[in-house]
C-alpha cells in the first residue's frame, strides 16, 4: 500500500512540475515578444497621412478610423484619441501601416499617389502591404 501511495505521489508531483513548466513562455519567447519590430513607415509618409486626415481630405479620416478600428474604439474617437494619434503619427507607425493597407485595399496605389506619396514611398508601401 505504501508503495502504491508513493508512486501515486511521484506521478502527481511529476505531472504538476511538467504542467507548470509548460505554462510559462521560454526566455527566448519572452525576449522575442518584447522586441519591437522597426516600421518601414517614414516620417514623411506619416506626415502626409496625418495632414490629409486632419484636413478631412475626402474620406481619409474615415478610412483611418476604419483601418484602426481594432485599436481605436468609438469612445476613444469621441474622446479625441484619434486626433491625438494623428498629431503624433510618426510615433505610432502601426496606425500608419494599417491606414496604408486600407487605402491600397480600397483605391490601390493610386490612392497613395493622390496623397502625395513619392515612387520610393509607394515602393515602401508595397513592402508594408506584402507583410501584414
Amino acid at each position: 500500500m505504501k508503495k502504491l501511495l508513493f508512486m501515486l505521489m511521484a506521478v502527481m508531483a511529476f505531472s504538476l512540475s511538467a504542467w507548470s513548466g509548460n505554462s510559462s513562455p521560454k526566455s527566448e519567447e519572452r525576449k522575442a515578444s518584447t522586441v519591437a519590430t522597426k516600421s518601414l513607415v517614414t516620417k514623411s509618409m506619416s506626415d502626409k497621412i496625418a495632414d490629409a486626415c486632419l484636413r478631412n481630405e475626402g474620406y481619409t479620416l474615415t478610412v483611418f478610423y476604419r483601418a484602426n478600428e481594432k485599436q481605436l474604439t468609438t469612445s476613444d474617437i469621441i474622446a479625441g484619441k484619434g486626433r491625438e494619434i494623428l498629431m503624433n503619427l510618426n510615433k505610432h507607425p502601426q496606425y500608419a501601416e494599417n491606414f496604408i493597407r486600407e487605402i491600397v485595399r480600397i483605391w490601390g496605389y493610386k490612392g497613395l499617389k493622390s496623397l502625395g506619396f513619392t515612387e520610393n514611398e509607394i515602393n515602401i508601401s508595397k513592402k508594408i502591404v506584402a507583410n501584414p
